[in-house]
């Protein structure tokens, strides 16, 4: 027998192929490596804009619902409202309202609407004028579509409106005479309202049809009436409550929302600037968006918002210590063609995380129009 053909490797072999093959090991691993990289950056950015557009439907959706019931020309000075349950609240009933952030902090967008199956259109043939009002009782032309129960906002231009509810209908004598007559006096009940907050308002002198103006009601229904919503963002989490109850998470891994109203001339329906909720872009009559008169939010025809989708993977820095997955923060939209007069772009502010840059972020805008308030002032 050939003993060559006994031999097997040598050492020296048995040792090379051993280094070829963990460097082959070793080239396999790193491709997995690099390839479930990418899986997970992908996979992340996939959920990330799922969380983006959620959020950006939620609050659409509330923003063009902002407004509904308050059409009506009796009910769209309800700027303020006074609700005399207990306890005694104070409220705004603005379509959508923003409250500002500060230089790269996010906004929050508070929407009011009636949540009445009336939506806020008067029953049984329009408007009542006042003859004579107080907060237990009023005296009017014509109740007849005051029914039981049904809420009522007694609105004049110029004072605070007030919610109250119809604590009885009025009967009509039998046999019901020719003509029939119109009830006189209608008793009221105090109503509390959740979208309030505490305070003691007084009645207002509402003044009687035969001065100018005169105050008027309009029946919205028996249906809780008002419903604010309020979104904001917290630790990470779109969230949103309603008449000021606990907050509830809409969709996650959303860490910024910029928005601006967008106005027109007074009388006008088409938008000609746009304003940031603070500073005197737009030429606010009260001098500041901060704290805007009725007239000025009836301006607003349209709601312009950003929101900053963040992924959920951590990515590790390429080199170094510093992550840089990414390097500036994003942009709330381009500054571009904006009309004269407009406020800049907001900025948007990551830094409060000391790791922001180790994330990856898509902003999700649109221009959502407040179909109500164009529809109420045509």
């Amino acid at each position: 027998m050939d003993r060559k053909r006994q031999e097997g490797f040598s050492l020296v072999e048995v040792l090379v192929g051993l280094v070829i093959g963990l460097l082959a090991m070793l080239a396999v691993f790193q491709t997995l490596a690099l390839f479930e990289s990418q899986r997970r950056t992908t996979s992340e950015g996939a959920d990330m804009q799922q969380n983006g557009l959620s959020a950006l439907y939620a609050l659409e959706q509330d923003i063009r619902l902002g407004g509904y019931g308050l059409i009506d020309n009796g009910s769209m000075p309800c700027f303020t409202i006074n609700a005399y349950g207990s306890p005694q609240s104070i409220f705004q009933s603005v379509p959508i309202q923003i409250a500002d952030g500060g230089t790269g902090g996010s906004d929050t967008l508070v929407t009011a609407r009636l949540d009445s199956d009336t939506g806020g259109v008067a029953t049984g043939g329009g408007r009542a004028q006042i003859i004579s009002a107080s907060q237990s009782s009023i005296t009017v032309d014509t109740g007849r579509g005051l029914k039981a129960n049904d809420y009522i906002l007694i609105s004049q231009p110029g004072l605070a409106c007030s919610l109250l509810q119809v604590s009885s209908t009025y009967s009509y004598p039998t046999p019901v005479p020719t003509p029939a007559p119109d009830p006189s006096t209608i008793s009221l009940v105090a109503v509390a309202n959740p979208a309030g907050t505490s305070g003691t308002p007084s009645f207002p002198s509402y003044s009687g049809n035969t001065s100018n103006p005169y105050a008027v009601i309009v029946d919205i229904g028996q249906s809780a009436p008002f419903v604010t919503s309020t979104y904001s963002v917290s630790s990470g989490n779109l969230v949103e409550s309603d008449n000021g109850g606990a907050a509830q998470a809409v969709t996650g891994n959303i860490v910024n929302i910029q928005a601006q109203y967008g106005v027109a001339p007074a009388g006008s329906q088409s938008i000609n600037c746009w304003t940031d909720a603070v500073g005197s872009h737009c030429s606010p009559s009260s001098g500041d968006w901060a704290n805007p008169s009725s007239a000025d939010f009836e301006r607003v025809k349209a709601i312009r918002i950003a929101i900053v989708a963040r992924s959920d993977l951590k990515e590790k820095p390429s080199s170094g210590t510093t992550c840089n997955a990414t390097a500036t923060a994003p942009t709330a939209w381009p500054s571009a063609g904006l009309p004269p007069g407009s406020s800049n772009p907001p900025t948007i502010d990551l830094s409060s995380d000391p790791n922001w840059q180790c994330y990856r972020y898509k902003v999700y805008s649109t221009i959502v129009p407040l179909r109500n308030v164009i529809w109420g002032n045509l």
